[in-house]
């Protein structure tokens, strides 16, 4: 999951890397209660981080063209993304690509069929301001 080679490994990490600061970013408005006076602010600081994600990514599959620890922490913060920013979504298709083809792997499908699953995107209820 860590990629199959040494400069594999690296790329995942650099990548691992870029989507902490998108996470770290958009995470924090959810948390605030003035969070839609933020939005623009926000975008500005993970757009270019986005953009190298889509470029780097391009038409393959997955993220390194095989799947890693990578894609699944892209198809994690997908939703996030696409409820603060649902146009500026639509213009990463690989975001999305990567988020279905994770969903749809047969043991997560598996997982999703579990009574105790959780089946969206979590935020404690008690602090998120935005609700997904």
């Amino acid at each position: 999951m860590l990629g199959k080679t040494p400069k594999d490994e690296a790329k995942v990490n650099e990548i691992l890397g870029v989507l902490d600061d998108i996470r770290t970013n958009v995470s924090k408005l959810f948390f605030d209660k003035e969070y839609q006076t933020k939005l623009k602010e926000t975008w500005e600081k993970v757009l270019p981080k986005l953009q190298y994600f889509e470029k780097f990514v391009g038409d393959k599959e997955w993220t390194l063209g095989y799947l890693t620890l990578v894609d699944f922490q892209i198809s994690e913060l997908a939703p996030y993304f696409e409820k603060l920013y649902p146009e500026e979504y639509k213009t990463f298709p690989s975001v999305e690509r990567i988020k279905n083809g994770v969903n749809n792997l047969e043991k997560v499908k598996e997982y999703y069929q579990r009574e105790n699953a959780i089946k969206g995107p979590f935020l404690p209820p008690a602090y998120a301001s935005v609700q997904l």
